[in-house]
């Protein structure tokens, strides 16, 4: 609360009360925002694994990749910082080979573009998700 105290002599005396809860406030609000954000990161990257496996399996837009198998269920997301992750795949080796989904996925993605055009379709989907998450933890 702002309180004018006093304007005697040509100087005004202005009083300020409640800082520290204000500043509690915006600190308790924060560490709000920043799980939230977290949390939608991580809900967010669960929904694109998804989409980049259907992807793959040729339920988008793109044509199905050979050996859909292995290679779809090589994607995966993980947390790599604080509201922050990665789709990638899980490097697998194909029977018999030294081929891994690792390397199938930097071939694939130069062909059918599963990632690039799973999130070029998705921007708006993932910012939603990380949102609502940051607004049912605030409130």
């Amino acid at each position: 609360m702002v309180k004018v105290a006093s304007s005697a002599g040509g100087f005004v005396q202005i009083e300020i009360r409640g800082l520290t809860e204000v500043h509690r406030m915006i600190l308790a609000a924060k560490q709000q925002v920043k799980q939230g954000a977290d949390f939608g990161v991580v809900k967010a990257g669960a929904f694109i694994e998804e989409e980049v496996q259907e992807s793959i399996a040729g339920h988008r837009a793109e044509r199905k990749s050979v050996r859909t198998g292995l290679f779809g269920n090589s994607i995966q997301f993980i947390k790599t910082g604080e509201a922050e992750g990665l789709i990638h795949s899980n490097p697998t080796k194909y029977p018999g080979t030294q081929t891994t989904t690792a390397d199938v996925a930097k071939f694939m993605e130069k062909q059918r573009n599963h990632f690039r055009n799973t999130e070029e379709r998705n921007k708006g989907k993932i910012r939603d998700i990380i949102n609502t998450e940051i607004k049912q933890t605030i409130n």
